[in-house]
């Protein structure tokens, strides 16, 4: 099975365990930061009472943070020169986080990748310094979290198991005796045995997993096993997620707290949240194209495309963070920079957009384990109703066993789901540690952890208010990508959104897109919404007169969606497709 705490280091990005399997970079020798070593996490405070998962937050972060900052001192600044940005993105790769969703793994190459170019870029020593440590804490931190839910959740369910195995084992020790006493034992009861021993043989493992949860967060968080008393009282700011608060409000919140905007600003480089989701829309289109098709992360091809596009769009950052280094004349750095900047704004947003949908996919997960135990437990039922004969006994254990396992995998996406929400947080520019914070008490840390959560979303929610709602920024006819669009348009429910001509178009595709001989409108759940709109867009463009459309039924989830299309095999429509976008409606070429 694997380690869950090592999951989440991965799962949670924390860079020191990347960059120890990764590591690589080639920063100039002259911005190495030397960390000094913080002698108060040599002397943990003995844990007293019940810990939360405040508690575990803080001193997990308090006492692994020197180290674990210093070595990725070291993974940034002594590396092998030898290797390119890009080996370096392979390298993490290579080594993955283990959990079952790759879009930890994303998270990860991601937060490696920012933490690269904006050393780079700052050419600050001390801004390095502090930044690995705020970096590595809220990292720490965020293992602590998953750290704690295993091991509440290991709490319980060992003793759960314990009284099974214990009932079980005292069976297996009469079989064993009988079987001395008499000889042997009959075919049944011989097959019963040997079916017991394999049963005990996997609940022990699974309490043994549990019980190593248990060790691994005591040494996380510097406690003795005997010592380990956690607080189940509900974590309220990683479980009550409201979907009103948005992927764009984190992405927004990001522009205006992110210390990287900040320095960038510093170098007379400027963005609003429009302008990053601009340049991110420019370069790496392939989610809104998914989008447009209908298509969310309820859909695998969604994820795998997030993926693929967050390898990308770290590959791309650190080239452009190591072209920046290499750069000599003061126009080529200045240009080089902005590039640079660009795209760390972009993989910032990436962050979020990641972690997001991470969050929407445990919610999926976690639904589908709901129902899957519902299943079982009905199963068991059935089996217990049974004549309990040695058959049936094994088969309602294997089923016990199944569950426990399920229930397992239950907590651990709760958990996985718990940390990513906070890294949206921590994304968003909230994280609350600094060198000053960690030097303090554990209830001094635990308390600005519990009030900062509350302040990060009223924060918020606030800024919103008072700035322009960047959702307004987008192309007008979103709207129209809803299911039933068009049932609501008449029925008046829903108002067309009038042109917006200040928005920045789509990107004009380039004559080599004229090779492609599929044109695409959009995606539909009803086929008449196709056809009428087809009529509608045929009667606004011209060019559309010289072909007939094509409409293409395709299965998405459990919905089927109509795509609305024009093909033609010899190409020679990225003139008129431009001319859509131009006109403020969805085409894309594939």
């Amino acid at each position: 099975m694997k380690n869950p705490l090592i999951k989440v280091l991965g799962a949670a990005a924390v860079v020191l365990t990347v960059a120890s399997c990764a590591g690589k970079s080639a920063v100039p020798e002259d911005n190495k930061v030397e960390v000094e070593e913080l002698v108060f996490a040599m002397n943990p405070e003995p844990l007293k009472g019940k810990a939360d998962v405040y508690t575990s937050m803080a001193r997990a972060a308090k006492y692994n943070v020197d180290a674990a900052a210093q070595n990725m001192n070291k993974k940034i600044f002594d590396q092998n020169p030898n290797l390119t940005p890009r080996d370096i993105i392979r390298n993490v790769l290579n080594v993955k986080a283990g959990p079952e969703n790759p879009l930890y793994d994303s998270m990860r190459i991601l937060d490696f990748s920012v933490i690269y170019a904006i050393s780079a870029l700052s050419g600050n020593p001390a801004y390095n310094e502090n930044n690995f440590y705020a970096k590595s804490a809220q990292n720490l931190a965020l293992a602590a979290i998953q750290a704690h839910k295993n091991t509440l959740f290991a709490e319980k369910k060992i003793k759960e198991i314990k009284r099974v195995t214990d009932r079980e084992q005292k069976i297996l020790k009469e079989l064993k005796a009988k079987e001395e006493r008499n000889g042997g034992l009959s075919a049944s009861e011989t097959e019963y045995k040997k079916n017991l021993e394999v049963v005990l043989l996997k609940l022990n493992e699974l309490k043994n997993a549990l019980i190593f949860n248990e060790v691994e967060y005591a040494g996380l968080v510097k406690v003795e096993d005997k010592d380990i008393k956690l607080e189940g009282r509900r974590f309220y700011e990683l479980e009550d997620f409201d979907r009103k608060t948005g992927l764009k409000l984190f992405q927004n919140a990001a522009v205006r707290n992110r210390n990287e905007f900040a320095i960038a600003k510093d170098f007379g480089v400027f963005y609003d949240y429009a302008a990053v989701e601009h340049n991110a829309g420019l370069k790496y289109p392939e989610i809104s194209r998914l989008e447009v098709n209908g298509l969310d992360i309820n859909n695998p091809r969604y994820a795998d495309k997030l993926e693929q596009r967050a390898e990308k769009i770290a590959e791309s950052l650190v080239d452009k963070a190591a072209a920046y280094r290499r750069s000599n004349k003061p126009e080529e750095k200045q240009k080089r920079r902005k590039e640079a900047f660009d795209e760390l704004g972009i993989a910032i947003f990436a962050q979020i957009e990641v972690a997001y949908n991470i969050v929407l996919l445990a919610d999926l997960d976690n639904e589908n384990i709901m129902r899957q135990l519902k299943v079982y437990d009905k199963e068991l039922r059935e089996l217990q109703k049974q004549r309990q004969d040695y058959k049936n006994k094994i088969a309602v254990l294997n089923k016990q066993l199944e569950i426990f396992s399920l229930q397992l995998r239950q907590s651990q996406i709760i958990a996985e789901r718990a940390v990513a929400l906070r890294s949206l947080y921590f994304y968003a520019g909230f994280s609350p540690f600094t060198r000053t914070l960690l030097k303090g008490t554990i209830k001094d840390i635990e308390t600005t952890l519990k009030q900062g959560f509350n302040q990060d979303m009223v924060e918020m929610l606030a800024a919103v208010k008072r700035a322009p709602q960047p959702e307004k920024t987008a192309v007008k006819n979103d709207w129209a990508k809803q299911d039933n669009w068009l049932e609501k348009l008449v029925d008046g429910k829903t108002a067309a959104v009038s042109a917006d001509r200040s928005v920045r178009p789509a990107a004009a595709y380039s004559p080599v897109y004229d090779n492609y001989k599929i044109m695409q409108l959009g995606a539909y759940s009803e086929r008449v919404n196709a056809e009428k709109d087809w009529q509608s867009l045929s009667s606004r463009y011209s060019g559309l007169k010289a072909h007939r459309p094509h409409i293409e039924a395709v299965k998405s989830g459990d919905k089927v969606l109509y795509r609305l299309q024009v093909r033609n095999a010899q190409g020679g429509m990225a003139g008129l497709c431009n001319e859509i976008r131009r006109g403020g409606d969805d085409c894309i070429l594939k």
